[in-house]
């Protein structure tokens, strides 16, 4: 990552108490606006991640939400074996332990060591931060909470509002790209802005309207169709993923890895780990109440889940 990105002021407060928390309609809760992104020199919205080289590959973590006790053993991996970390994103919510998570996250964004794509949950987090009219539901005001009793929090409340509009919304590594939620061939690195269309299908993915018996909303993959067929595509997001992660394959040949294995649902959290040109190595996961990474099968979408 270079330096001139980092603009951190770790000695200055966000306001003196907690952001005034205001309910609105879901449909009112906005993405940021570029005029309110005023506090750091933003990253390119997609970009090539370029090694420098200490690191031997990359680590790519699925979605956190907020288990700091899961991504621990990733990080002391990354650090153990010069892995560059890289986290797809939703770093909070539904966890115990926001504050912990973002403390490791910071540590490897600070050393240059690592970085985090934006996730909705993150985008949410921000714009709440910066005082904008957001959906507060429960998973959101437990965050708040835990910020608000931590030691620190208003300081990694700063930091987050001051390094979130420096990440991407897309990495590159060779033929392997990395998003949080969806993308379009026109998200494809390099690219310096999106618009807002793009904006939100690399933070929601691509849904029906529709939705699941348990509120979930309905996600297609649409777009998988759309893409290069030598590409290797890593998401978050859709918790399709447990305790082997699930292949997906579009009609040109572009494969799909969900790596959202639900953590935030009490899981496992998932990683693959790249070499340095990209191409993928190994599974790997952590399961609650374990404290190594294991090995993790990859099964193509439409196979059965073996017992364990």
């Amino acid at each position: 990552m270079d330096r001139d990105h980092r603009f951190l002021d770790p000695g200055r407060a966000l306001w003196p108490g907690r952001p005034t928390l205001v309910i609105v309609p879901r449909w009112r809760a906005g993405l940021a606006k570029a005029e309110e992104i005023g506090f750091a020199s933003p990253m390119s919205h997609a970009r090539s991640l370029e090694l420098a080289d200490r690191f031997e590959g990359v680590l790519v973590v699925g979605d956190v939400h907020g288990h700091s006790e899961l991504l621990t053993p990733f990080c002391d991996l990354a650090l153990a074996q010069s892995f560059f970390l890289l986290s797809l994103g939703d770093l909070t919510d539904r966890g115990p332990d926001a504050p912990g998570v973002l403390r490791l996250m910071r540590r490897f964004v600070e050393e240059e060591r690592g970085l985090f794509l934006r996730g909705n949950h993150d985008d949410k987090l921000f714009r709440t931060l910066l005082g904008r009219r957001t959906f507060i539901d429960a998973d959101l005001a437990d965050t708040l909470d835990q910020l608000h009793a931590a030691s620190d929090g208003r300081l990694l409340e700063d930091w987050f509002r001051h390094v979130y509009p420096a990440m991407p919304f897309v990495l590159g590594v060779g033929r392997t790209v990395m998003v949080h939620g969806a993308l379009d061939p026109a998200m494809l690195p390099p690219v310096n802005v999106f618009p807002k269309r793009l904006e939100a299908l690399a933070l929601f993915g691509e849904v029906t309207g529709e939705r699941h018996a348990d509120g979930r909303p309905v996600r297609i993959y649409r777009w998988l169709d759309r893409l290069p067929g030598d590409l290797l595509v890593l998401a978050g997001h859709d918790p399709l993923s447990d305790t082997v992660l699930r292949l997906r394959t579009g009609k040109n040949g572009c494969r799909l890895l969900h790596l959202d294995s639900g953590a935030g649902q009490g899981g496992p959290l998932s990683a693959v780990r790249l070499d340095r040109l990209g191409e993928p190595v190994e599974a790997l996961q952590v399961r609650p109440g374990e404290r190594e990474p294991r090995p993790c099968p990859v099964l193509p979408f439409t196979s059965p889940v073996p017992a364990l």
